[in-house]
């Protein structure tokens, strides 16, 4: 798990590096290995995986258990010695751009919501997804990048394995990473604090269905927030999802937009609540699909929703469900030794230390009606609001102006 993700990418040449690196992933010859997924499937059919975001990214053999010793060299070569080639490159920018065009609607509302949320100017007002060619990406611009936010900065490096003795992971590391040395850079790529500060973008974009993509949100804490934990708990309470609900009956038919939206406006075609954490501050709001005509009214809709959270206490039955589901999710997906392995990682990058996850279950337990009244009241009173509208056939003054979306908080 290391600190490279699309936040970093400072000059406009490494617009789009980090998608170019999750798409290699494995896939660039090395010294030792010309052809790095053959060798993992002679392993036992080993896998490889790598995902990137905005601040932190992932790369993963999972595997059996005698091949370890085997893997770590493929390991250090793949991540310290790849052969990035310019031919591999432009290949990868084309299937990015054809991934874009089939991007989810919902990604793209995500983007537009950090764009409004964070403006263009700002790390985590980037783009993280590779929506426009750039002809400055060249290999040599994607080496240089990780080069400086990977090879060079093993301060941000942690090597977690789920699954062998911590005395072999130790020595294992120590022989294949141990000889990394911090290197200073020009802080070009450094992380920059971004600032909140709200606004609306709507795009013009149809998606297959003809539905409008709506979403609205509000600061709140990030990572390091005293929060968190309470926001968690609120985006288990109010729930969501699609108007039809896969994985059997009843699946999530219990939370608060079910009940209240999906059951309620039959020309609502999905809801639910999100929140996107990061080291600084984060994002929670409400997001959902419609028919154009409808897209204002979704958005009224959620803003009265968030009011209400922040004048009215939820109920003890709402508190007491939302909380044994999130610690049912936490406590069923740790049994997974991929998602075990991830959240150690992850924890000890972003705070130095893993929390043991009774610790977490203690926090979950916490967190009373109160917390969540006061969390949302905060983040409505004191924060500007932020508004992404995706779709198409969407005429002039359809949506509220941003001024007007305001006085709706006022």
């Amino acid at each position: 798990v290391s600190a490279v993700g699309s936040r970093f990418e400072k000059h406009p040449s490494q617009r789009g590096a980090t998608n170019v690196l999750q798409l290699l992933s494995f896939g660039t010859p090395t010294p030792s290995y010309p052809d790095p997924i053959s060798f993992l499937m002679d392993l036992g059919g080993a896998a490889h995986i790598c995902d990137t975001a905005r601040e932190q990214s992932i790369h993963c053999i999972d595997l059996l258990r005698p091949h370890v010793d085997e893997a770590f060299p493929l390991l250090r070569e793949v991540l310290l010695e790849p052969q990035w080639v310019d031919d591999f490159v432009e290949q990868a920018k084309k299937t990015l751009e054809y991934q874009a065009e089939d991007a989810p609607p919902e990604a793209i509302l995500g983007e537009a919501m950090q764009l409004a949320a964070f403006g263009s100017d700002q790390q985590l007002g980037q783009s993280h997804m590779y929506l426009e060619d750039n002809p400055e990406l060249t290999a040599s611009v994607v080496q240089d990048f990780w080069q400086s936010r990977f090879v060079n900065n093993p301060k941000e490096l942690v090597v977690s394995c789920a699954g062998i003795e911590h005395d072999h992971l130790v020595q294992l590391t120590t022989d294949h990473f141990g000889h990394l040395q911090q290197v200073a850079s020009d802080n070009s790529s450094a992380k920059q604090a971004s600032e909140y500060l709200g606004g609306q973008v709507i795009l013009d974009r149809m998606a297959p269905d003809g539905l409008v993509r709506v979403g609205l949100g509000f600061k709140v804490g990030g990572w390091h927030s005293e929060d968190l934990v309470t926001v968690c708990v609120l985006q288990t309470l109010l729930g969501g999802g699609s108007s039809f609900s896969a994985g059997g009956p009843g699946k999530g038919m219990y939370s608060r937009l079910y009940r209240q939206i999906l059951n309620r406006y039959g020309w609502a075609e999905s809801s639910e609540a999100f929140a996107a954490f990061y080291d600084e501050l984060g994002v929670f709001g409400l997001s959902g699909s419609t028919a154009p005509k409808r897209a204002n009214d979704m958005l009224r809709v959620f803003a009265e929703h968030l009011v209400k959270l922040a004048v009215e206490p939820v109920t003890d039955e709402e508190l007491n469900r939302a909380k044994n589901m999130l610690r049912g999710n936490v406590l069923t997906q740790l049994e997974s030794r991929f998602v075990l392995f991830e959240d150690m990682g992850r924890q000890v990058l972003t705070y130095g230390h893993r929390e043991q996850v009774l610790q977490t279950c203690a926090k979950i337990d916490a967190v009373t009606k109160a917390d969540i009244k006061d969390v949302v009241m905060r983040a409505i009173s004191k924060t500007s609001p932020t508004c992404a509208v995706v779709g198409g056939e969407l005429a002039d003054g359809t949506i509220s102006s941003y001024d007007e979306i305001c006085r709706w908080f006022s």
